[in-house]
């Protein structure tokens, strides 16, 4: 089921016409023609998670479970590992129950390599051994939780009675 989700998210948004607002028309910057700067000098890079990265920016949590995401957290790890900043997986609960899953997540830490930051993902019902083994699935930096109830409550099969979950 998990699996036939995934899919579905991602066709379901490539057949979308919504477009976002980055909300940047809420920010101003005032216009300077003359800064007393060298471009050269400036240094995007910070430190998160103890590794050096190259921008305060990460890809955020999209997908994986199967061979058709797979080429998606690829596309995604490469970028990643071009800017150097960090990446986190889509949900791995797929893959606790999946093990023909996990490639698909085990990919963003073979493109990234050791260096770079990789972040694991869980919901909020994972118990901690599913942590355990989801950031021991792609040696994660970092393990990050989604509570996504909303999601849940119109998914066919979603988790409605958190009582007993």
């Amino acid at each position: 089921m998990r699996r036939v989700r995934k899919k579905e998210h991602i066709e379901n948004y490539l057949k979308t016409s919504f477009k976002g607002d980055t909300l940047m028309g809420d920010i101003y910057l005032p216009h300077n023609s003359l800064p007393e700067l060298n471009f050269d000098e400036i240094d995007t890079s910070t430190n998160f998670l103890g590794k050096k990265i190259g921008y305060p920016i990460l890809i955020n949590a999209m997908t994986g479970g199967s061979v058709f995401t797979q080429e998606i957290n690829r596309d995604l790890a490469t970028l990643a590992k071009e800017l150097d900043i960090p990446m986190a997986v889509g949900s791995q609960t797929i893959a606790l129950d999946d093990e023909e899953s996990s490639e698909s997540f085990r990919i963003v830490r073979e493109i990234i390599g050791s260096k770079g930051i990789v972040i694991s993902n869980l919901g909020g019902l994972s118990t901690l051994d599913d942590a355990k083994k989801a950031l021991d699935m792609i040696q994660g930096d970092a393990l990050q939780i989604h509570l996504n109830l909303a999601q849940e409550m119109v998914m066919e099969k979603g988790i409605v009675n958190l009582r007993e979950s």
